[in-house]
């Protein structure tokens, strides 16, 4: 006869054991590959909570297309370009990824700049220079040429960069602001107003809000 385990169990048995499977499976189909990129990204919640996810794409040996959510925490603290790259830096040790990372998707922040702007791949600039190189030229020659090849891990989110493009030019085109505010003002509306959101609900639609830092809004 099943029994429903109680909340000590749950809390102290049934959730370590799980999270060590999971992550022992991460970690095994992170040795399964050589390359992987990761999408680190991070938002708040109306009650002003903040949270980060980071998730792992790579191709398998089948040639089949992953994806697996590595880590979703709570963010305390200040947003800064430090504590972003201490969370990216916890995440890769973690689960043994920091010398297969070729990728790090970001939104376009300041403080993912900062905390992503000068990572290179690794052993990316060793493709270019050659043993022959190496021999005929001078050292210092030699450094010069790695720092000008030298491959950033972080790309900025084409999502979200098309939003930004697209909020200038909407911001910069005089007639369509009245437009835009009405829009706006409607989107609001029904979500403060009950008669409104009825209605909408009838024909089981919803207006998303306009919130300038979420990809697809």
């Amino acid at each position: 006869m099943f029994r429903v385990p109680s909340y000590r169990s749950i809390t102290s048995d049934y959730l370590p054991k799980l999270h060590q499977q999971i992550t022992k499976r991460l970690k095994h189909a992170c040795s399964s590959t050589d390359f992987l990129s990761l999408t680190f990204y991070g938002w708040t919640d109306r009650r002003m909570r903040a949270f980060y996810a980071v998730t792992m794409h790579y191709i398998d040996r089948m040639g089949q297309l992953n994806a697996h959510l590595l880590t979703f925490n709570p963010l305390s603290g200040n947003h800064t370009g430090e504590n972003s790259f201490h969370e990216y830096d916890h995440v890769s040790t973690t689960i043994s990824i920091g010398n297969k990372v070729v990728r790090l998707i970001t939104d376009n922040a300041s403080n993912n700049l900062s905390a992503f702007g000068e990572l290179v791949i690794p052993g990316f600039e060793s493709y270019f220079i050659t043993e022959d190189d190496i021999a005929e030229s001078d050292n210092d020659e030699v450094e010069n040429e790695l720092d000008k090849r030298e491959e950033l891990i972080r790309l900025p989110s084409f999502i979200h960069t098309l939003q930004l493009v697209v909020k200038d030019g909407l911001d910069g085109s005089g007639c369509t602001r009245s437009a835009m505010a009405k829009v706006t003002e409607i989107a609001k509306l029904s979500h403060k107003s009950i008669p409104v959101a009825e209605k909408l609900q009838e024909f089981k639609l919803s207006i998303l809000l306009a919130v300038t830092t979420r990809w697809n809004s």
